[in-house]
């Protein structure tokens, strides 16, 4: 059977690349595009938005399971709600998996919205779930105000 680890990076990867590209793409179309070629670019991005939202979202719900599997006994982990709990509520990890819920949940309320709050609701979706990358890892490896400084600057 296929290792969970592979498996993780694989929804790291995803995660990175599609939040860079929502986050990046939105930013500089609100920053540096005047209206109505921003609208235009807006709507032939619209395709690769749906797509990169779905490896979003297939990428965050998927990850938790993961990490459980990894931190836990294997794959029978992955599917104890103990363990998925205590992840989930107990560890830097599990922080960082909330905060990339809270910026799918921005992504979802941007569907219903204007263009404009789209293009907003991209932004700022897409900025957080980059942010929530420094929430694990080495920036959490120190506590107290260093760690505070470390994760600061990791999200910058």
């Amino acid at each position: 059977m296929i290792s969970p680890t592979p498996l993780l990076g694989l929804c790291r990867l995803s995660l990175d690349g599609a939040a860079l590209f929502l986050w990046g793409s939105g930013l500089t179309l609100f920053v540096l595009v005047g209206e109505p070629l921003r609208s235009e670019l807006w709507q032939r991005l619209a395709g690769w938005r749906r797509l990169l939202f779905g490896l979003l979202l297939t990428a965050v719900l998927a990850s938790l399971p993961l990490q459980a599997s990894i931190l836990g006994d294997g794959w029978a982990d992955a599917w104890h709600l103990d363990m998925l709990a205590a992840v989930a509520n107990g560890t830097s990890i599990g922080t960082a998996w909330w905060t990339q819920l809270v910026a799918i949940c921005l992504l979802l309320l941007g569907v219903t919205s204007s263009d404009r709050m789209r293009l907003l609701a991209c932004i700022a979706g897409g900025g957080i779930m980059l942010t929530s990358l420094a929430l694990t890892g080495h920036a959490v490896m120190h506590e107290g105000w260093t760690g505070l400084l470390h994760q600061a600057k990791g999200s910058l």
